[in-house]
């Protein structure tokens, strides 16, 4: 019977102190879990210092490993960094794995086409009899303010969504880059992937496809949550702003199980029936209905015609860097407007201007 398993290197996260500080925070929880002190500022200076494609970055691969190797001295982290690319998927995973399983060092991660740095500080798979691995999904820590801290993704939106390759400068382009060491033959390590994908007809709850999903991966005594003090909201249907398709918000209590030990939110397609990705942090997850974010605009638009318009919508923004933070469209004396997570409200979807 396979075992489900988990090769980690917990980080504790940092929230990164600039919109494009994600690589220095990241660089920083790194630096953290080798028992080192870095500012994020002494962090980024490092990684300009170490740039090979300064304009097309705000902090690039090759800038983020010289910097673990420059920083602190004497250097604690106990191999050389180097930044490793490929355009093959199971590269990446393997090289993921590889990292923390036999360097036993967190990694930093690329994703999103080379827009955001996070740090990957645990992937779970399953252990076969004839030593064989299927990779199950990975946990994340997020640098970017107001985002869960700590996310797990199952391994095929990981892949789909998150792990794309790079559209930013020449060097890295086209290809998927994490940060580990100058290894490159893996060839020792066998694995596949698995899905969190639930067959069976018939219309099932988002709560359901979660339980069921996550199930699947291992992850036991997950149920809906009760009332009298757990976060109660939703089931929230979010629309993707890019496509169009549709993912449902639903909240789970996992207080005893093992790996979460609290309650979660759960990103799920309920017409494919599969789980998008979990947050362990549901203080960070605000979802503004009508009434609220009528209040929420009443006292700074107070005489102006504003109209909450209907919806939840997501779209990667520097200001909305997962599928937990919500927009709110409006109108403002007949003008669309977004609100934002953080409050903040503008006429248009702020856009990346550099990688990294």
């Amino acid at each position: 019977m396979d075992q489900y398993r988990e090769a980690t290197a917990p980080v504790t996260r940092v929230e990164q102190s600039t919109d494009y500080y994600c690589g220095a925070a990241s660089s920083v929880m790194v630096f953290s879990y080798f028992k080192d002190t870095v500012l994020q500022s002494d962090a980024y200076g490092s990684i300009r210092e170490h740039m090979k494609e300064p304009n097309d970055w705000y902090s690039d691969p090759a800038g983020i490993s010289g910097c673990l190797n420059a920083l602190p001295s004497p250097k604690s982290i106990p191999f050389r960094v180097d930044p490793f690319a490929s355009g093959t998927l199971s590269d990446i995973v393997n090289k993921i794995f590889y990292t923390l399983y036999y360097l036993k060092a967190p990694c930093v991660s690329l994703v999103y086409g080379g827009l955001h740095w996070v740090v990957v500080d645990g992937i779970r798979y399953t252990e076969g009899t004839s030593a064989s691995r299927t990779f199950l999904g990975v946990y994340i820590t997020d640098p970017y303010n107001g985002e869960p801290m700590r996310r797990y993704i199952p391994i095929d939106p990981f892949q789909s969504a998150y792990m794309l390759p790079d559209t930013f400068g020449t060097l890295w382009r086209q290809k998927m880059v994490v940060i580990s060491d100058d290894t490159t033959n893996l060839g020792n390590l066998t694995s596949g992937s698995s899905a969190a994908v639930f067959g069976g007809g018939g219309v099932r709850s988002p709560e359901s496809i979660a339980i069921d999903g996550l199930l699947l991966q291992g992850f036991k005594g997950l149920t809906p949550v009760l009332g009298g003090g757990g976060p109660k909201i939703g089931p929230v249907e979010v629309t993707s702003m890019s496509d169009g398709t549709k993912f449902t918000l639903t909240f789970l209590d996992a207080r005893v199980n093992s790996e979460f030990g609290n309650f979660i939110c759960v990103a799920v397609d309920v017409a494919r029936g599969s789980v998008l990705e979990v947050a362990s942090d549901v203080s960070a997850i605000h979802v503004l209905d009508d009434n609220a974010a009528q209040r929420l605009l009443w006292d700074r638009f107070h005489g102006r015609a504003v109209v909450v318009l209907p919806g939840q919508f997501w779209q990667l923004t520097p200001k909305t860097r997962s599928r937990f933070s919500l927009i709110r469209k409006l109108r403002i004396d007949g003008v669309q407007h977004y609100l934002f997570p953080d409050g903040e409200v503008m006429e248009y979807l702020p856009t990346f201007m550099k990688g990294g």
